[in-house]
């Protein structure tokens, strides 16, 4: 069977401004990113966020942005009930749900953003206001309809690939009892006031490979 049609290869990724590679010295692999305790899914969503025709100059303080917006996705899983619904069958992804039209700049819907010479960077955008959307439908009670748009960006995401993986990472079975147990202690010692304590357990429990947000309804630990 036929693969493919067309093959583009992308602009290099740079740092410091130079093509990232091990003739030129200096590179940054996975391990890197988990030693410095950020999640992989922030740059797959760095990556995704910028056109292929344009090269990417590397930075800590540009991946602190996206590091940003996957604490942005969690806050909407803990704030949404049953972030796991509606399903999107298998095969049941952008052609058969509608996505939102986006009026960012001219920009399309979020298929027509990738129609255009694979415009990510746009359907990035429109992602994000989706993700604002809920959080402002939510704020309003409104929780039906950010349900509704919640399926949407379950759509979107068949794309991405990071909305669904934090899902997976957030079941609370995949959580050890061990972790769980420094998290009520870290809430213990908060409730206390005694922030210095509160502060040294979330480095343990970053350091196991876990991160932990604070949100209204309590701590919520997903896997880095």
């Amino acid at each position: 069977k036929q693969f493919v049609q067309l093959w583009m290869h992308n602009r290099h990724l740079l740092l410091h401004g130079k093509k990232m590679a091990k003739s030129e010295g200096e590179t940054i692999t996975v391990d890197t990113l988990k030693e410095r305790g950020y999640s992989l899914l922030a740059f797959r969503l760095l990556i995704f966020a910028h056109h292929y025709r344009t090269p990417i100059d590397f930075s800590w303080e540009l991946l602190d942005e996206y590091q940003g917006h996957v604490a942005s996705i969690l806050n909407v899983l803990a704030r949404i009930p049953h972030p796991t619904q509606p399903p999107l069958e298998k095969g049941r992804g952008l052609r058969s749900l509608p996505l939102p039209e986006g009026e960012l700049e001219g920009a399309g819907d979020f298929t027509a953003s990738l129609a255009d010479d694979l415009n990510t960077p746009k359907a990035f955008a429109i992602f994000l206001k989706t993700i604002k959307e809920i959080n402002s439908l939510l704020d309003s009670n409104h929780t039906e309809a950010a349900q509704e748009r919640f399926a949407q960006l379950l759509a979107m995401d068949s794309v991405i690939g990071v909305v669904r993986a934090l899902v997976e990472q957030t079941t609370p079975t995949e959580i050890p009892q061990d972790i769980i147990a420094l998290s009520t202690k870290r809430e213990q010692a908060k409730q206390e006031k005694n922030y210095g304590e509160a502060d040294g357990l979330r480095t343990q429990i970053e350091a196991a490979g876990f991160s932990i947000q604070d949100t209204p309804q309590g701590p919520r630990i997903a896997k880095k």
